[in-house]
């Protein structure tokens, strides 16, 4: 009886306000947001979407996004001041760029995505973890108190396709045109044109 009410009334809303108006009403609101949020970041450029729900740590400061570019709904782009790693753009994304819903980006040092990278949801862009992992005297301590650690920038080229759920680590350098599989965690350096896929990533192509 109760499901079938709801189910009743689902259809009533859906006269009333159809699932095509939800969807454009959400893609204006998006613009509203992205115009709202554009002046925390140092650059961003024309045309560029950000959907709702963006975590953000010192965007105005270091953090700088191209045109025609879209950041999924829920999304964190974090750039994190630290005394050993000193530059002015942590975080850089190249013209075209779009990334589905939940991403994080996280830097200490530096992260450069070229042009027209495609990203699924749920990915993850970092170079840097909480302490050295091969420094063993920071083991007994717990993993908020250790200090930020960066094993090296992350590059990634032009036209790189990355999965749902990919992770890709400090020090790692992907090339053009690359494709990084759903739910791989790439820990080493991507050829051009590769394919790259697995826990650690490897080559099969």
């Amino acid at each position: 009886m109760i499901y079938k009410f709801i189910r009743a009334f689902g259809h009533l809303i859906h006269h009333v306000w159809p699932y095509s108006l939800s969807q454009r009403f959400s893609r204006y609101y998006a613009w509203l947001y992205t115009a709202w949020i554009a002046c925390n970041f140092r650059k961003i450029g024309l045309h560029t979407k950000i959907e709702p729900g963006l975590y953000l740590v010192n965007g105005r400061k270091y953090i700088e996004i191209g045109e025609h570019c879209i950041i999924g709904r829920n999304s964190a782009i974090t750039a994190h001041e630290t005394p050993q790693y000193k530059t002015s753009v942590k975080i850089s994304i190249g013209n075209g760029c779009m990334f589905g819903s939940d991403m994080h980006i996280t830097a200490v040092n530096s992260i450069r995505i070229g042009k027209n990278v495609r990203a699924g949801k749920s990915i993850l862009i970092s170079d840097n973890s909480h302490g050295d992992p091969n420094d063993k005297t920071i083991r007994a301590i717990t993993p908020n108190a250790r200090p930020i650690y960066s094993k090296g920038k992350v590059v990634i080229g032009d036209n790189v396709w990355i999965g749902e759920k990919a992770a890709i680590l400090a020090g790692v350098t992907v090339g053009d045109g690359a494709i990084i599989g759903a739910n791989a965690v790439v820990t080493k350096d991507v050829p051009p044109y590769s394919i790259a896929v697995g826990i650690p990533a490897r080559i099969i192509k």
